[in-house]
């Protein structure tokens, strides 16, 4: 077992080659869940975002980590979840940074799913 704190953690992913998790949980101390990501094999444990956001998964080729994130109506980003008016598709670099909206605000989506084959 990779995760026995008293945290709750949920929604894991490889990432393509197998070499990092990443997954939900809510260890940062806000009222919802944050990314984090880890050595596939355990180690340390990095956080991705600091607002509210859950069910991360790899693009195919591993360049991006597209996940589900809560904002208010003004598309704010929120840590605490029942502050959250609506929920939005974003993207971001298996590092954390260049975290990018991927749905338009008219839309509110969640859960994404990576598609495969040819």
């Amino acid at each position: 077992m990779l995760l026995r704190k008293q945290f709750w953690n949920q929604d894991p992913a490889y990432s393509p080659d197998g070499s990092v998790l990443v997954f939900s949980s809510n260890r940062g101390g806000n009222n919802g869940s944050e990314i984090y990501s880890m050595p596939a094999g355990g180690g340390a444990i990095t956080p991705l975002t600091e607002s509210y956001a859950v069910h991360p998964q790899f693009t195919p080729d591993g360049s991006r980590i597209l996940y589900t994130r809560a904002t208010t109506q003004s598309g704010e980003l929120v840590t605490d979840i029942s502050t959250s008016n609506r929920a939005e598709l974003a993207s971001m670099n298996p590092d954390g940074s260049d975290r990018k909206r991927s749905t338009p605000r008219s839309i509110t989506a969640q859960a994404p799913s990576i598609g495969g084959g040819q």
